[in-house]
């Protein structure tokens, strides 16, 4: 039965599985994906609980010495790829995710699986069984893992944070009071 992981295989075939996530604490709100197919690679985010993948040329070959070209606008980018594989990649949304690596790999899956409503016989047999592991899969739900900051705006004088009507009342508070005078009856 559950083996007291968080994701579980519900389906599968030889290079291909999906699974879901039962932690409520890591749903992807919206959905990510990041796929190659020959030597085109393909990435999208359209997640609040992740970093945007940037505009114009977004490629670094620095990171990643098998990219040629990548260009980027916010919340998909495309870019040319060495041709390491004839498809692989993974997704995710809420709490369904997927993995397809051909032929099989390290980085994606790197054994066969057969799996259907959540009964697995292939790598292992059994019902509820967590997916092998897929270090892409963790390191494309790992860039959500990154609280969400309030959003705070700068204007320059050093008291971004303040209203300026509040600002006005603090000084207005803060100014001694004058005595009113009243006016003498001669």
């Amino acid at each position: 039965m559950a083996d007291g992981n968080d994701r579980y295989m519900f389906n599968g075939c030889c290079c291909y599985y999906n699974a879901c996530e039962c932690n409520m604490m890591n749903f992807d709100v919206c959905c990510r994906y990041e796929q190659t197919v020959c030597c085109l690679s393909n990435d999208c985010c359209l997640s609040f609980t992740a970093e945007t993948l940037g505009c114009g040329l977004t490629g670094d070959k620095d990171k990643n010495p098998d990219e040629y070209c990548k260009v980027g606008c916010v919340c998909c980018d495309l870019g040319l790829v060495k041709p390491i594989a004839c498809y692989k990649g993974t997704s995710t949304s809420l709490c369904y995710y997927e993995v397809i690596s051909c032929p099989l790999s390290e980085d994606h899956l790197n054994e066969c699986v057969c799996a259907c409503c959540f009964v697995q016989c292939c790598p292992t047999c059994g019902v509820c069984i967590a997916p092998p592991p897929c270090p892409a899969l963790d390191k494309l739900r790992a860039n959500s893992d990154a609280e969400i900051e309030a959003l705070t705006m700068d204007r320059g004088d050093g008291d971004g944070d303040k209203k300026p009507a509040a600002k006005e009342a603090e000084e207005t508070a803060a100014a001694p009071v004058e005595e009113a005078k009243q006016p003498t009856v001669e």
